[in-house]
C-alpha cells in the first residue's frame, strides 16, 4: 500500500511539475504584463479622468498606452487557457483508467477513481444549479480544500489597475467555486490534482515575484 501511494503521488506531482514546467514562460510573461500594468495604474487613472465619460477615446488612449510600454492586458488569461486542455485530459485519466479503480491513497481517501467519502453516503441532497444540478450524498473533503487552495491562489494574484480588467479577474475569481461543484462528485484522484496544481501555483506566483520581477526601492510602495 506504501508503494502504491508513493507511486501514485510521484505521478501526481511529477505530471503537474512537467505542466507548470511547459507553460511557465507564459506564466512569468503574464506576471510580468500584471506587474507592469500596475505600474502604470497612476497613468491609467489620469486618462480616465482626462477622457471622463468618453470609453471609446479612453480605451483607444489606453491600448496606446499598453503598446507604447509594451503590456498585453490578455496574458494574464493564456496560461489558464493553455492548461485546459490538460484539465480536460486528467478528468478522462482519473474517471477511466482502470489501474486507478481501487487505490488508495491516505485516511479516508479509499479510492482515487472515486469521491472521498469522509462522512456518508446518505439519502442524496438535490440542489439546482444555473446549468446542471448537484447531488450531495457524501461529505466529500478534498474538493472543499481544492477549492479553498485555488481560491486564495487567485485572491493573491496581483490587481490590474484598469477597472474593467479587475472585473474580469473578480469574475475569474469564481472558477475555483464553479470546478470545486464540479469535483465534487468525480474522482477524488481529480481533485487531488487540482490541488496540488494550486499550491504549487502558489510556490511559483512567489517565486516569480521574488527572483524575476524586479523589487521596489527602499522606502517605495
Amino acid at each position: 500500500t506504501a508503494t502504491i501511494l508513493y507511486g501514485l503521488l510521484k505521478g501526481i506531482i511529477v505530471t503537474t511539475l512537467l505542466i507548470k514546467l511547459v507553460v511557465f514562460p507564459l506564466t512569468l510573461k503574464s506576471q510580468r504584463s500584471m506587474a507592469a500594468m500596475q505600474q502604470l495604474g497612476p497613468k491609467i487613472q489620469a486618462l480616465r479622468a482626462k477622457y471622463g465619460t468618453d470609453q471609446q477615446k479612453f480605451g483607444m488612449e489606453q491600448m496606446k498606452l499598453f503598446r507604447e510600454h509594451k503590456v498585453n492586458p490578455m496574458a494574464g488569461c493564456l496560461p489558464m487557457l493553455i492548461q485546459m486542455p490538460v484539465f480536460i485530459g486528467m478528468y478522462s485519466v482519473f474517471e477511466q483508467a482502470v489501474e486507478l479503480r481501487g487505490a488508495p491513497f491516505f485516511f479516508w481517501i479509499k479510492d482515487l477513481s472515486q469521491p472521498d467519502h469522509l462522512v456518508g453516503p446518505w439519502t442524496p441532497w438535490v440542489i439546482n444549479l444555473f446549468i446542471t444540478s448537484l447531488s450531495i450524498d457524501a461529505f466529500n473533503l478534498l474538493p472543499i480544500v481544492m477549492t479553498l487552495t485555488w481560491f486564495l491562489q487567485s485572491y493573491f494574484t496581483p490587481r490590474s489597475p484598469d477597472p474593467q480588467m479587475a472585473s474580469q479577474q473578480k469574475m475569474m475569481m469564481f472558477m475555483p467555486v464553479m470546478f470545486g461543484l464540479m469535483c465534487y462528485g468525480l474522482a477524488s484522484g481529480l481533485s487531488l490534482y487540482f490541488l496540488v496544481n494550486s499550491l504549487l501555483g502558489m510556490g511559483e506566483m512567489k517565486l516569480i515575484k521574488k527572483v524575476f520581477l524586479p523589487q521596489p526601492e527602499a522606502g517605495k510602495a
